[in-house]
Order: C-alpha cells, then sequence, then structure tokens
C-alpha cells in the first residue's frame, strides 16, 4: 500500500504573508498561522509554516495577521532547531498544493457571538417549505 503525507489545517495567521521570488522566477508564498486545540486548561496552540508555490500563492498572498487561512494538501514534515537556550524547537511545515481559503479578520461570526435576527421572506416567495410543489 501507498503511503500518504497530505495535510488538511485552518488557523489563524501569525503575521502577514511573505511573498518572494525563486531562482527560476515562480511565486513562492510563506504565512504561519497557529492552529489551537483542546478547550480551556486543556487548549493548545500548533504553529504551521505553510509554503506555497506558482500561481496557488495567489489566493493566499494577501494575507494579514489574524485572518483565517485554511488549506487542503501538500506535503507535511517536522522543521527541528535550536534556539539561544539550546531548547530543541518543533514545527510543522507544510508545501500546499491543493486548496486555500483565506477569510480577512473581522468577517467571521465568532461561535460566541449571538446569531443575527431572522429575516423576514421576501414579498411573493413562500413562508416555509410547506408551501413548495414538489
Amino acid at each position: 500500500m501507498p503511503n500518504l503525507n497530505t495535510i488538511a489545517v485552518g488557523g489563524h495567521a501569525g503575521k502577514d504573508a511573505e511573498v518572494t521570488e525563486s531562482r527560476a522566477g515562480k511565486q513562492i508564498t510563506r504565512v504561519s498561522i497557529a492552529v489551537k486545540s483542546g478547550w480551556g486548561e486543556n487548549e493548545s496552540t500548533t504553529w504551521v509554516k505553510l509554503t506555497v508555490f506558482g500561481g496557488l500563492g495567489k489566493f493566499i498572498q494577501s494575507t494579514k495577521k489574524g485572518d483565517y487561512v485554511q488549506v487542503v494538501g501538500g506535503e507535511m514534515s517536522l522543521e527541528t532547531w535550536g534556539d539561544n537556550n539550546e531548547h530543541s524547537q518543533v514545527a510543522i511545515t507544510a508545501g500546499v498544493g491543493a486548496a486555500c481559503l483565506v477569510i480577512p479578520k473581522g468577517t467571521y461570526k465568532r461561535r460566541d457571538e449571538p446569531a443575527p435576527e431572522p429575516t423576514q421572506p421576501e414579498p411573493g416567495l413562500p413562508d416555509s417549505d410547506q408551501d413548495l410543489p414538489f
């Protein structure tokens, strides 16, 4: 059976996206996102460094700090290094190759915000599904 190395992850950008160009002239877009897991005292944050090559990068190149970013596809790996205090650090890195979604900060509704008031149906439209002929 073949191995599968792919990622589907969503979180908030820790800083604005960085756009560079490879020696071959291809666009490279990088952004790190904070992915939360757990709840309450058990909540933790994992940082995922995303790298998007070529035309797909146009979808996330305008990402600003705090924007919600969701990606699917690409190859995941672990990056390890020692910091100044000789502590081992680990980060998840992903080369994104399939799909990207960015929702600018402030345009989405949080779970703890109240739901909007229901709107009245437009005149001439049925009030419920029971009025539909199918």
